[in-house]
């Protein structure tokens, strides 16, 4: 028998860790977004990062009993995780989902977030005015997030 190094503690902690660290990204995402213009990388690598705390965040609602146990483990009875996991899963799809239409795309679905100049390939620029939208979005998530 091998040491079992997935247990329901590693995996709490794990997902406590993951939504810290989503809860921050937000919070950065939203002060940058309303300071400047922002390159469309950066609004693609938001949209890949909330995707991949999406998987994280799914693969451990499939975790059998960890429900049970974070409401032992966080000492409260009344603490409904299941449903907080779905208000924080909703939160993330809603800012994706912004972000999926926001982009500009062509008739076939290729996005249409460069041009190519002299020097190389161009990001187009999305202004605070235009990732209004987003940043209430992505206050959801920190909404959805306890400190």
């Amino acid at each position: 028998m091998a040491y079992p190094t997935d247990s329901l503690s590693a995996t709490l902690a794990q997902v406590d860790a993951a939504a810290r660290e989503l809860r921050s990204l937000a919070a950065r995402q939203i002060t940058q977004l309303a300071a400047a213009n922002v390159e469309s990388s950066a609004v693609l690598g938001i949209y890949m990062r909330l995707r991949a705390y999406q998987q994280r965040f799914s693969a451990a609602a499939q975790v059998e009993g960890l429900a049970a146990y974070a409401q032992a483990a966080k000492g409260n009875d009344t603490l409904d995780i299941a449903a907080e996991f779905v208000a924080m899963l909703a939160a993330i799809d809603a800012a994706a989902d912004w972000i999926g239409a926001a982009l500009p795309k062509d008739a076939s679905g290729y996005l249409l977030v460069q041009t190519l100049g002299e020097n190389g390939p161009i990001d187009r620029q999305f202004t605070p005015a235009q990732t209004a939208r987003l940043r209430t979005a992505l206050q959801g998530i920190v909404d959805t997030i306890a400190p």
